[in-house]
Parts: structure tokens; sequence; C-alpha cells
């Protein structure tokens, strides 16, 4: 349908329709609803078109009464290329008043039909989400509600030179800026969505072929193409919300499957391979610190092009932040200052800015709360590039993932009764670049914000290219023990032995630098919270339980809490795995990303959240025998699977006995999975469980190198037989996984053990939070591991006793 009938209602627009004797599906005359071939309504499935849709149009009219409720966290990503040019596109935008409690401001507002929700910028709207606006001409006002988001976007608005802006008077549209106006001082602080778009905007006057005026609530504007008498900037935007969360939920699925992949499928491919043999070729030692090359793609760096005005557009934008936030300017010069005098940043030659080559980096803040030193980072933008060109961080490769398994460093950080933790002082700036590299880092500063900027290029390597994780780790892994010139700081330890000698010695620890305790950050090891005093271990809640006050209820929202879990040891496996089903069900049921939860996934959803405030009682010992001192003579690890039609899941504990013959088990680790799509029996989803057992003790034996048998346990018969049985004598899908789980353990190995006996059941069935913090058989095992062997369930059952269940077993599963 038009876009000027998207200010009727739906009643009117159907009214129109059956006037006009048009079809309510594709709305074209001469054809009927019976015979239309058109998809029908994406929102309700009716037979109709989506812009009259009854149910669609009662949603947006109550979506913005309760739009705190429903607020979701919309993290975004953006890129942008800007050019100059004779004629171009204007954007419909108009200035405006934003009113506050004491005082008023003007603020651009950019109109967007195709944005489902209005957005405004925090520094605009202090928190607040009722926005109030005022006509600069009538002093008519408006009020809407707005999302509140970091950045609209760096780039700034076109506005019509002064030779079109007086004809646009002469006819009678009074535009509602200058004349005068500078289009660098047009930063888009409100975007107006479609939830207030058609509600603003009255009359449409046709300019010429490719030129309107639109007439608003809020005043006049222009849009469309301007001819060879505007001068405009034209601004190319992609705006991406997905970005974040995608990459939130490849981060937490890569870290469920730690410990269960195999590990020999994880190779370096022959690109990977020369992308290091040339960094071994080029790495030098110069002055205490080593010295690397960008890597970069063949013939990139010749062809790559300079993009100084999009650098300069975005420190401008960065100026006027700072003009209105004097604090930060003050903070960030200070961080600056700070890389200067220590040879971080220096500044470019006259000769170098001469060269054609180079490239500037766009930059902005991040304030981190959570940090107990640099309260704010500086992140360069190195995929910021003119229209048509590369960036840098396309021209150089990423390089291969030389970081150490997270599951096994945790394994290894609990093993020792005294851990210690610190932290490389600014890792990547400890690297320097190779002085080739250094003109494809400079960047727009100033120290007086009314004064013209000047560049300064790093002299080491940065956060923000593409290649920064990949270079730390390759320098790391090339000489680790040698004096890399890194310093080591924030030493924290749970040996009060240690951070007395510390203290005695001078060294800067963590606790050193936040006198009170109660307002010290957790210590964070691998992104789990370790607790020194306590000698404790836990995934800290804080940000998952701030995050999910916001009360929202659609795919989305629950998608961005789960990329928040970071539980790389299965701590919280059987609360985490009831959100797993969920998300399950949310695909399975075809649930669109920011539609309404169907009423029975609302409210398992809404269970599941109320319970969440029960993870801040969950934490665990970090060493494995606890407070035990004495001598251990025996460790053993207990494997426990389980399976139910929804999910499966192990768990595996360390038993130990001391030379006093005292008995303890402890929590190692766990991992839990939703069961396929594809539906299993019940008997195979139990050899899948058996089969993650084994996977998983291999990696948690190996990493922790005790002399220690292992045992697995099954409470299912069937895989039990399985198991002990021919691998040859049965189905494919059962054959292939008998035959890997006895090439990882002895069937011997494998006993059968009580269901109520089984701590895996809650891998497969889920609990809560807090029940789960209560739960005995979860953190430490059934309670016959205290027991000697003796007393543990029959381990070998007569499998000649069931030859009649064995032949059945093989035909039916």
């Amino acid at each position: 349908m038009s876009d000027l009938c998207e200010n009727l209602c739906v009643q009117k627009k159907r009214a129109k329709l059956i006037k006009e004797g048009r079809c309510f599906i594709c709305c074209n005359t001469g054809c009927y609803v019976k015979k239309c071939k058109k998809e029908v309504c994406s929102y309700c499935k009716g037979r109709h078109a989506r812009a009259i849709c009854f149910k669609l149009e009662k949603s947006k009219q109550n979506s913005h009464l309760d739009l705190e409720e429903k607020n979701v966290d919309v993290k975004t990503t953006s890129s942008n290329s800007v050019f100059h040019n004779r004629g171009g596109v204007l954007l419909q935008c108009v200035e405006a008043e934003i009113i506050g409690r004491s005082s008023s401001d003007k603020i651009f507002c950019l109109f967007d039909n195709r944005s489902e929700k209005s957005f405004i910028k925090k520094n605009v709207s202090r928190s607040k989400v009722e926005v109030r606006l005022r006509n600069i001409l009538s002093g008519e006002e408006t009020v809407i509600e707005a999302l509140e988001i970091e950045e609209i976007s760096k780039a700034t608005l076109s506005l019509p030179n002064p030779d079109a802006w007086a004809e646009m008077e002469s006819k009678g549209f009074r535009l509602t800026f200058s004349c005068n106006e500078s289009s660098e001082n047009c930063e888009i602080s409100l975007l107006i969505g479609s939830d207030f778009y058609w509600s603003l905007t009255h009359r449409i006057k046709r300019l010429d072929s490719s030129l309107v005026a639109v007439e608003t609530r809020l005043g006049w504007s222009l849009q469309g193409r301007c001819d060879e008498r505007s001068d405009c900037t034209s601004v190319h935007l992609v705006h991406s919300e997905e970005e974040s969360i995608s990459t939130e939920l490849r981060r937490f699925w890569e870290i469920e499957s730690l410990g269960i992949l195999d590990k020999g499928s994880v190779t370096l491919d022959n690109g990977d391979e020369e992308i290091l043999s040339e960094f071994d070729k080029s790495v030098n030692f110069v002055d205490g610190r080593y010295r690397v090359n960008l890597p970069w793609k063949p013939g990139m760096r010749e062809a790559l092009q300079i993009n100084k005005t999009v650098a300069r557009k975005r420190f401008e934008g960065l100026v006027r932040r700072f003009k209105c936030d004097h604090e930060l300017f003050c903070e960030y010069k200070d961080v600056i200052d700070d890389y200067v005098r220590e040879g971080i940043v220096e500044r470019t030659s006259c000769d170098s800015l001469l060269d054609s080559q180079g490239f500037y980096l766009p930059h902005h803040a991040v304030i981190r709360s959570d940090k107990t030193t640099s309260h704010i980072r500086i992140v360069f933008d190195g995929s910021a590039h003119e229209d048509g060109q590369s960036s840098l961080n396309q021209s150089l490769y990423t390089g291969p993932n030389l970081h150490p398994n997270i599951l096994e460093l945790l394994l290894c950080f609990r093993k020792s009764p005294v851990a210690f933790t610190a932290d490389v002082k600014s890792a990547f700036l400890q690297i320097e670049l190779d002085f080739r590299d250094r003109d494809f880092t400079r960047f727009f500063w100033t120290d007086n914000l009314n004064k013209e900027p000047y560049v300064l290029n790093f002299t080491r390597v940065l956060f923000g290219l593409r290649p920064s994780p990949y270079l730390l780790a390759a320098t790391l892994k090339h000489h680790f023990k040698n004096d890399a010139g890194m310093l080591l700081r924030k030493w924290r330890s749970n040996s009060k032995q240690l951070n007395l000698l510390w203290q005695q010695e001078g060294v800067k620890t963590e606790s050193s630098e936040t006198s009170a305790i109660d307002l010290r950050p957790p210590t964070k090891v691998l992104g789990l919270a370790w607790d020194p005093e306590n000698d404790l271990i836990y995934f800290d809640p804080k940000d998952l339980l701030k995050f999910m006050s916001r009360r929202g209820e659609s795919k989305r929202f629950i998608l961005s809490v789960v990329g928040r879990i970071f539980d790389p040891i299965g701590i919280l496996g059987p609360f985490v795995i009831k959100l797993k089903c969920l998300l399950q069900e949310l695909w399975t049921l075809g649930v669109e990303r920011d539609s309404e939860l169907p009423p029975k996934l609302r409210h398992k959803w809404q269970q599941w959240s109320s319970e969440a405030e029960g993870l801040t009682e969950i934490k665990i010992p970090r060493f494995y025998l606890g407070s035990i001192d004495q001598e251990i003579s025996k460790c053993e690890i207990h494997c426990f699977s389980d399976a139910s039609k929804s999910a499966y899941g192990t768990i595996l504990y360390l038993r130990f006995v001391t030379c006093n013959n005292e008995i303890e088990s402890s929590f190692i680790c766990s991992k839990g999975r939703v069961a396929p799509l594809k539906s299993l029996t019940l008997p195979r989803l139990e050899l899948t469980a058996a089969l993650l057992s084994a996977r998983l003790a291999k990696q948690v034996s190996s990493c922790l190198k005790f002399d220690a048998n292992i045992y697995y346990w099954t409470d299912y018969l069937i895989s039990y037989y399985w198991i002990r049985g021919d691998s040859s004598a049965f189905k494919p899908y059962i054959k292939n996984r008998v035959q890997e789980i006895q090439l990882l353990s002895d069937p011997m190995q494998w006993g059968h053990c009580p269901g109520k006996d089984n701590p895996a059941d809650l891998l497969s069935r889920g609990t809560s939070a807090v029940k789960l913090a209560q739960n005995e058989l979860w953190w430490h095992g059934p309670p016959w591991l205290k027991l000697t062997p003796d007393h543990w369930p029959s381990r070998h059952r007569d499998i000649f006793r069931f030859r009649a269940l064995l032949g059945r077993i093989r035909t039916s599963f």
C-alpha cells in the first residue's frame, strides 16, 4: 500500500480497499482473497496484508504505553562513509527544542518511518524516556517516548545551502534551522521512528520530481534528491543491531562446547601456518620490547586509500561531545597524555603527512565503571573507510586463534592450594609496531577544543585492529619465558603470607588500589569471579540481573540474556539448561525476534527470570580439596551421565582419600545440552550422554594430570549393556557411539547406579537456582562416594543373564 496511506487506521484502509474493489492480500484490483496466491499476514497468519492487520495495529498502539517494561538492550555497530558532492540526498530532519525540568536545548531530529522505535542519545535524555519537544517557530509542544541509545549515528546530517534555503522560504516553507547552519554541527540526537512518525506528520508537498516538503508538528522539513544548486554532504550509514547478539550467542555456544569437541578437529590451515611462519621471521626483540609487523593481505598495503575525511568528521563529532561534557574531555586527555608520555603514540612528522600512504583511525570512549584502574578506554575504529574503499581491518589478516582453552585453564587454576593472579598493564600497548606500519595508525587529537587538531600515530599495537589479539598471543607464545618488557600489576592471592610478602616488598596489589573492601569489585579469572579471602569462585550475576530488570519478554531479549551467561565449568548447569530448552522451543515454534511470547513460553520465561535472583547464592571452593591440608593417598574421577526427552548431560567429581583414610568429593565440571530437534529414543539419548561423559573425562584427566582412576556411571541399563557389548552387533548410530566410547574408556570402567543417586539427572530435567545452591547431590555427588568401594552400587552385572534383553535392544532402538 502507498506510504501516503500509512497515516490511516486499519479500519479506513480496509474501507478504501472495499470501495476500490481491491484484494485484501495483494491489494490489486481483479483479484480475490480466496484465489490470491500472495503470502498472508506475517504477524497473525490471517488472509490479509500485514498493513491491514487489526492485531498488529493493536500491538503498535500498546507498544509505547509499556515502553520501559519492554525495553531491550540494543548494542549497535555502525560503519559509515562520507563524501562531498554537488547534488545529493536530503534526509527528513528538523531542529527542535528539547525541554528539560529547568532548561531547554536545541537538537536535530531525524524522521525515519522505517525504524520501528524512536531512539534518543543518552547524553541528551539523561535517562529520560519521555521526551518533550517544542516547535522553534510556533512554540507548539509535543511529547513522545524514546529508547535510550549510546549512539544513533556518528555521521552528520546534510543541509541545503543558503540559496536553496532561501528558495524554500520564498515558497512559504519555513525551515526550522538557520540558512547559515553548518552541516558539521548537525549531529543526530533524536530519531523519530514509526511509533510516532505519522502522529507528528501532516501535509506532504511535492516540490519537483525528486524532492518533497513534509510538514510536521515540529516544523517543515525537506526530503529527497536535491539538484546541482544544493551543496550536500552525503552520508552512507550501515547500522546493525544483530551483530552484538550474534557475537554473544556464538561465544555462549563456543563455551558450552569446551571439553566435549574433538580437539584434533581444531587445526591450523595452510593460511594460518603461513601467517605464523611470517610472524616468526619478522618478530624482533629491540630495547626490551618485542617489535612486530601487521599481517597484511597480499597487495593491500599499497592499495589501501587514505580515509582522512571520514576520520576528521568523526573527530569533529567527538569534539562537540567534549564541549558538552568537559569532564569526559579531561579524562580522555589524561589517557592520551599518558600515551604520549610513555611513548605509545607520537606526533606524526610533516614528511609522513605529505606521503599518500597512510590511514586514519576514528576513536571514541568506552566507560568501564566496574574497573578499579582506568575507568575510560579509548577504542580505535579500524573499520572506518571512505565510500567504495577498503578499511584497515579489511586489509589485514585476523590471524589464527592461539588462545589457550579456557576450560583447561580454569581446571588447572583449581589444582593448587595457593593461587594468585596478575594483569599485564595495557597488554596490547606493550608490543611495538614496525616503523613501516605506524603511518597506518594515525588519528586526530587536540589539547585545546578551540584549536585545529593535529595528527598522532601509534608506535605500539592498539586495541581496535582485527589482528591485535593474535599479535599479543603470538608474541607471548614466541618468547613467554623471556623478559618481554611487560609490566605485571593488580597482584592478588588467597595466601595471607604471599599478600604480606608483596606488601613488604612494595608490590602493587589489587587490594591496594581500592581501600574499602565493600567497594572492591570481585577479581575476575577468565570470566568467573574469585573471592580470594574465602577462596571461592562463582558466576557474578550482577550485570545479568541488572539487564533482566528491564523485564523484556521477546525472543530478542532472551537471546541477549543467554549471551550474558558465562559458565565454562558448568556450575549453573541445571538452571541454565531450562533456558536452553526454552530457547529451543522458541525456535521450534518459529517465534520472531520481536514478537510477543506465546502464553505457555511466557510463563516459563517469567518463572526462570524470577528464579535468577538465587544465582547470588551459588559459589564453590576454588581448590578441589577445600580446607583439607592432609596428604592425599588416592584420587579418582567419577563421571555421571543422564538424559531425558528434553536434555542430556554429564557431571564429574574428584574423589580423594587422605592418609588418615578421610574421604571427600568435590565438583569438577559439568556439561548439559538440549536434545536434538530430530526425535531420538531415550536409550539413544542416554548413550549420547555417556559419550559426552567419556569425551569430557578425557580432557579433564589430561589437563589435571592426576594419577587417578576414572569411573563412569549411568542409571540406564540399556546404554550400560551397549557400552559393555560388541559394537559391531548394533545399528550405525549406536555402533559409532559405542565404538568411540570404547576407544575413550575401558568398558570395565562403566557401572550402573540408581537413578536417585545420579546427579546428572538435574542436568536432564533442570532445577531452580535456589534449590541448586542447596543441593548436596549436585555439589558432592551421591553419599556413597564418601564411602569405601564395597558400599558402592554393583558395577559389574551379568550380561549373560540379559541375552534376551540384548537381542531385543539390538533391533528395537
